[in-house]
């Protein structure tokens, strides 16, 4: 439930739907398809256009605003580096805070690649 007076908006910031079941042979394919969607962050036109339009709403909306992913690690995580990047937060520092969502999501991330190990 919303608090009064907040709004819901959906984005697709990827232009592919989230729920694809996808099936990998090994964790060397898992990677691969993670690098190449990461890459579509900044190389896919879609992808490009729809995080401009994430940021400029985000740039444009009124009081407080949260923004969230399925996972709220890849797309949720690029969209928070994009902005600490705008406030001019050292690369250094935005890096530590991308990276630390695996420390907050080791088990997860661990009972994933366990499950594609055996």
């Amino acid at each position: 439930m919303l608090p009064r007076g907040a709004t819901s908006q959906s984005l697709d910031v990827l232009g592919t739907s989230d729920f694809v079941p996808l099936v990998f042979e090994t964790a060397q394919a898992v990677v691969a398809f993670m690098e190449a969607r990461a890459r579509s962050y900044v190389t896919g036109a879609a992808q490009r256009t729809n995080f401009g339009t994430l940021l400029t709403q985000l740039a444009a909306g009124a009081g407080g605003q949260l923004f969230h992913s399925a996972a709220g690690k890849d797309r949720a995580g690029w969209v928070s580096a994009l902005l600490l990047s705008i406030a001019n937060v050292p690369l250094d520092v935005i890096t530590q805070d991308y990276l630390l969502s695996n420390v907050y999501l080791t088990l997860s991330i661990a009972a994933q690649t366990q499950t594609l190990q055996t």
